[in-house]
C-alpha cells in the first residue's frame, strides 16, 4: 500500500489560495502555498472592508476544528498552519506529469534578509537613503528600499527591494542580528543588446549601463542585431520600436524565435505607446517612454537582472496543482485613458482610493486630496472603466465593479461625516448577490448616495477652483446635458486574469478563452484542459469574495479525490500519552526562565543581572538563564541542549516576536521533550516599544512585573492533551437535485459511505425540467451521466421517496431515522453518520395572478 503523504501545490496566496490551502491542510494532506509576491493575501489585504457587509470578515476563513494547527490571529497579520509551507516571491515556471506525479519547477527569489534572525526592529529601515513608491499604497507613499512588505504583518520581518536598493550597505552594518546579507555580483556575464537607428540614443545608454557594470553591445538596424545574436547569447534587449527597414515589433518576433528566454524592453515615443503595449502581448516585457530618465532605465535593467542572477529553481513532486492567481485590475493608462487618469489631479482608481481611506493608507484615515493635500467634499464614481469595452478588449462585466462602488461611497459617507456628496455614474447597476441589492437600497436611501444612470461625456479639470477640481459633462436619460463639478473621481476598473497565470496556462498546453480566463471544463467551475490541475477562484472568470471561497473549496475536494484515486495518505496526528502528562501535572514546579539579550542591544535598556537576581529570588524558578540571539540556529540549539539538561517542567521564554510565534513554541517543544502547553512567552521587543522614553530602572521593573505573572500563571499551569474526537466517517445528504448528486460523488470518491436521501421518486431536481445550457450544453445528457455514476458507485446507498422523520445528533455523531413516504407500514431505517449535508436547492416562487380572470396569462420559465 501506498504510505506517502498526499501534497498539494496551490499557485496563488491570495483569498481563493488560502482557502483551499487551508481546507486541504485541515482534511491531513501537506500543502505548498507559492505566490509571487513579498506577501500573502493577494488584492484583499489592501482592502479594509468587503461588500455587503462594509466589514472585514477575513477571520472567517480560519479553521473551525483543530485551531491549535492553525493561526488564531487575523489573516492579515499572515498565515500559519502545520501542514503548509508557505514560499513567497516565488513563481511557478513549469508544470509536468501525471495526476499524483506532478514535477512542478518553481523560480523562488532569495530574500537578503533572513527571516529566521530579523526581529522587525525597523533599524535597517531608518538609516535606509532610499526612497520609492510604496506599491502597498498604489505609489500614494513613500517607501524605503528594505520595508515591511505589509503593515499588518505579523512576523515584523523585512524585505529588500532589490531594483530600488543601491547597496550602500547601512543595512547591513547597522542590523543587530546580521539577518542582512548581500551577496557578491558579477554583472559583466549580464549581456545586453540596444538597438536604435539614432547613435546618440545607442551611446548614451551603453555609456549608463557599462557605469553599473553590464556588458553592453549596439546595433543601428534590426538586421544588424540578428547578426549579433547569431555570435553571442544576449540576456536582455532594449529596442526602439520606429526603425527604417525591420522595426522594432519584427525584430521582437524574429528574436524570440531565436532565443525564447530573451528579455525584451521596448522603446517609443509617446504617440506610439499603444504600438509597444501590442508588443507586450507579442512577448516584450515592458516599454520606455522617450526621453525617458536614466534612472528608470536602470531600475528596470536591475529588474531583469535580478531576476537572471539570483532567481533559484526549485523542483517539488506534488499529486496536484490548484491554479489560484485570482485577478488583476484594469491599468487605465494603458488604453485610450478617456478620463485623464495620471494626467488630471484628482482622478484616480478604485484601489488607489481604498488605500486613501484606510488607517493604513496615506492618510492615516483621513480622506484628502492626494495632489493638494486639502479635504475632499465632492466625489463621483465613474463605473465600467476597462470593463463591458470592447475597445479595451473587454467585452464582458467584471462583476463585482458595482458593489466595489456602493462600498466605497457608504465607507467614505459613514468615515467623513454625511455632509460629503457621493454619486455613482452608471451604466447599468449589477447587484445580483445575495443581499446585494438591499445594499444599494441602504446607499441610496440611508446614506444618500446619488445614483445618476449616464456615460460621462468628458472629464476636465474645473478651472475655476486653480486647477484643484474636475468637471464631468454628461446627458442623461431624457437628453439633457449637465456639468457637475467634484474634488475626486474614482473609476471603478474592470478586472483582468492575473497576467503570469494566463502566461502559464499557454506555456503548459492548459486551454483559455478568448479574454485569458482559464477554460474549465463542461459543467465544471475548477477542471481545467490538464488533468490534475485544477482551477481556484477568480482565474476561471471573475467572482466576488463568497463565489471565489466557493470555487476554491471545490478546488481543494478536486484536490483530495486525485490523492485518494493516488493511493496517498492523510497525516496522521500522533495523540500524546496522557498517563505521562498525569504523571507530570503532579510534580512540582521546576521553572526555567531563559530571557535573550538579543545581541546585548536590550542591555542598553535592561538590567539583565538584576532581573536575574530578583527572579532567582522566586522558590519555583529552577533557573534563570541570559542567553544572546536565540533567534540563530546556534542559539536556539543551545537552548534545546539547555531544556533537556536541566530537565525543567515548565518554561517562561522573554525574547523578541520571531523566537515566541506560535509555530517556533511548539518546535521547541518537539525537540526538547517539553510538552508546548507548558510554555509561557512573552515578547520584550514589543513592550520596550510602548515606552521609549523611560529609564532603565523603569523598565527592567515592568519587565519583572510581567515575568513575575507568567511565573504565578506557570506555578499552577497543567499540560493540556490535545482533545480528541472520534467521529463516524459515514455522511447523509438530503436532496437528489444536481448540487446532492455533486456532494455524494465528491464524499464517496474520496472513501466514504454516502447515504442520499430523496422525498420524491425521481433523481435530479430542477435539472429533470431544463434541456441546455445558455452555452448550449446539453443538460440531459450531463444529467443522465452523473445518475449512472451515482446508481453505479459501490459507496452511495440512494433512498428515494424517503423522508427524514427524526435526527438525534452531537459532534461527530447523528442518528437519523428514516421511512418510506408512500409505504405507511414500513419500519424505517435508522443510519449512523458523522456530516449532513442539506441539498434540498429551491423551488420558483409562486404566482401572483388572478386566477379567476382567464384574460390574464402568465407562464412560469418551469
Amino acid at each position: 500500500m501506498n504510505m506517502a503523504i498526499g501534497k498539494t501545490l496551490v499557485a496563488g496566496a491570495g483569498l481563493s489560495g488560502i482557502r483551499s490551502a487551508l481546507d486541504l491542510a485541515e482534511t491531513g494532506y501537506k500543502v505548498l502555498l507559492v505566490d509571487q509576491s513579498d506577501h500573502i493575501g493577494g488584492l484583499l489585504c489592501q482592502l479594509d472592508n468587503q461588500f455587503p457587509t462594509s466589514k472585514c470578515g477575513y477571520c472567517r476563513m480560519l479553521p473551525m476544528f483543530d485551531r491549535d494547527q492553525s493561526s488564531q490571529h487575523c489573516l492579515r497579520k499572515g498565515l500559519f498552519h502545520e501542514n503548509i509551507e508557505i514560499l513567497l516571491s516565488t513563481q511557478l515556471m513549469s508544470v509536468e506529469g501525471e495526476p499524483g506525479d506532478l514535477k512542478v519547477t518553481l523560480k523562488q527569489n532569495p530574500s537578503l534578509i533572513d527571516s529566521s534572525l530579523c526581529t522587525g526592529c525597523g533599524e535597517c529601515e531608518r538609516v535606509c537613503p532610499v526612497l520609492v513608491n510604496d506599491p502597498f499604497n498604489e505609489g500614494l507613499t513613500k517607501r524605503k528600499a528594505v520595508y515591511l512588505p505589509s503593515p499588518q504583518s505579523f512576523s515584523n520581518t523585512y524585505t529588500i527591494d532589490y531594483t530600488a536598493c543601491t547597496r550602500c550597505g547601512e543595512c547591513e552594518t547597522i542590523c543587530p542580528t546580521g539577518a542582512i546579507k548581500f551577496i557578491d555580483q558579477d554583472r559583466e556575464k549580464f549581456k545586453i543588446l540596444v538597438v536604435d537607428d539614432e547613435k546618440i540614443v545607442r551611446d548614451s545608454m551603453k555609456e549608463w549601463l557599462k557605469e553599473e557594470g553590464f556588458s553592453v553591445a549596439t546595433a543601428d538596424s534590426g538586421q544588424k542585431a540578428l547578426e549579433l545574436m547569431d555570435d553571442v547569447p544576449f540576456n536582455m534587449m532594449l529596442t526602439d520600436i520606429k526603425m527604417p527597414g525591420m522595426d522594432g515589433v519584427e525584430l521582437l518576433a524574429q528574436a524570440k524565435q531565436k532565443n525564447d528566454d530573451l528579455c525584451v524592453i521596448m522603446m517609443t515615443a509617446y504617440a506610439a505607446v499603444d504600438s509597444a503595449v501590442d508588443a507586450m502581448k507579442q512577448g516584450a516585457l515592458d516599454y520606455l517612454t522617450k526621453p525617458f530618465d536614466p534612472d528608470v532605465l536602470i531600475s528596470m535593467t536591475l529588474k531583469v537582472y535580478h531576476e537572471f542572477e539570483i532567481a533559484e529553481a526549485r523542483v517539488e513532486q506534488v499529486d496536484a496543482l490548484i491554479l489560484a492567481g485570482g485577478a488583476q485590475f484594469f491599468k487605465p493608462q494603458l488604453g485610450k485613458n478617456p478620463y485623464g487618469y495620471g494626467v488630471l489631479p484628482g482622478v484616480v482608481t478604485g484601489m488607489e482610493f481604498e488605500r486613501l481611506i484606510s488607517g493604513t493608507g496615506p492618510g492615516k484615515g483621513k480622506l484628502i486630496h492626494p495632489k493638494t493635500g486639502k479635504p475632499v467634499r465632492k466625489i463621483a464614481w465613474f463605473q465600467c472603466v476597462g470593463s463591458r469595452d470592447v475597445q479595451a478588449g473587454a467585452g464582458f462585466c467584471s462583476s463585482v465593479c458595482c458593489m466595489i462602488s456602493i462600498k466605497e461611497a457608504i465607507l467614505a459617507k459613514e468615515k467623513f461625516g454625511h455632509d460629503l456628496e457621493a454619486t455613482l455614474f452608471y451604466m447599468d447597476m449589477r447587484t445580483i448577490g445575495k443581499s446585494f441589492d438591499e445594499y444599494k437600497l441602504k446607499a441610496q436611501n440611508e446614506n444618500q448616495i446619488r445614483f445618476v444612470r449616464a456615460r460621462i461625456h468628458s472629464l476636465d479639470e474645473d478651472l475655476k477652483k486653480d486647477g484643484s477640481g474636475l468637471l464631468a459633462r454628461y446627458v442623461d436619460l431624457q437628453g439633457n446635458i449637465h456639468e457637475d463639478e467634484f474634488d475626486l473621481v474614482v473609476l471603478a476598473t474592470g478586472q483582468r486574469p492575473a497576467k503570469q497565470m494566463t502566461e502559464l496556462a499557454v506555456k503548459n498546453d492548459i486551454i483559455i478563452n478568448p479574454w485569458g480566463f482559464i477554460e474549465t471544463n463542461p459543467f465544471s467551475m475548477i477542471k481545467t484542459s490538464r488533468e490534475g490541475i485544477l482551477s481556484g477562484g477568480s482565474l476561471s472568470g471573475l467572482k466576488d469574495i463568497s463565489e471565489s471561497v466557493t470555487c476554491a473549496s471545490a478546488a481543494a475536494l478536486g484536490a483530495c479525490k486525485i490523492m485518494h484515486e493516488a493511493g496517498k495518505q492523510t497525516i496522521d496526528a500522533h495523540a500524546i500519552d496522557i498517563d505521562d502528562l498525569t504523571v507530570l501535572a503532579r510534580e512540582n514546579p521546576r521553572i526555567l526562565t531563559v530571557l535573550c539579550s538579543c545581541g546585548n542591544d536590550l542591555s542598553q535598556t535592561l538590567d539583565f543581572e538584576s532581573l536575574k537576581l530578583r527572579l532567582d529570588r522566586i522558590p519555583e524558578n529552577q533557573s534563570v538563564e541570559i542567553m544572546d540571539k536565540l533567534c540563530t540556529d546556534e542559539g536556539w540549539k543551545t537552548l534545546v541542549e539547555m531544556i533537556q539538561k536541566t530537565n525543567p517542567n515548565r518554561l517562561i521564554l522573554g525574547a523578541c516576536l520571531p523566537c515566541i510565534q506560535k509555530q517556533r513554541v511548539k518546535e521547541l517543544g518537539k525537540e526538547s521533550g517539553l510538552h508546548s502547553s507548558l510554555i509561557e512567552t512573552l515578547d520584550i521587543i514589543s513592550i520596550l516599544k510602548q515606552y521609549p522614553d523611560s529609564q532603565i530602572p523603569e523598565t527592567t521593573q515592568r519587565i519583572e512585573r510581567e515575568l513575575k505573572a507568567l511565573v504565578s500563571k506557570a506555578r499552577f499551569k497543567n499540560p493540556v492533551p490535545k482533545e480528541r474526537l472520534e467521529s463516524n466517517q459515514n455522511a447523509l445528504v438530503i436532496g437528489g437535485g444536481i448540487a446532492g448528486i455533486t456532494a455524494a460523488l465528491s464524499i464517496a470518491d474520496c472513501g466514504f459511505h454516502v447515504d442520499l436521501v430523496e422525498k420524491d421518486d425521481a433523481i435530479g431536481g430542477n435539472l429533470l425540467w431544463m434541456d441546455k445550457t445558455v452555452d448550449g450544453l446539453d443538460i440531459q445528457v450531463y444529467l443522465d451521466e452523473k445518475i449512472k455514476e451515482l446508481e453505479s458507485h459501490n459507496q452511495i446507498t440512494i433512498h428515494k421517496k424517503t423522508k427524514i422523520e427524526s435526527t438525534a445528533q452531537h459532534p461527530g455523531e447523528f442518528v437519523t431515522f428514516l421511512k418510506k413516504d408512500d409505504e405507511p407500514k414500513d419500519p424505517g431505517k435508522t443510519i449512523l453518520h458523522g456530516v449532513t449535508i442539506l441539498a434540498t436547492g429551491g423551488s420558483q416562487a409562486p404566482l401572483t395572478a388572478d386566477t379567476d380572470n382567464p384574460q390574464q396569462k402568465e407562464l412560469t420559465q418551469k
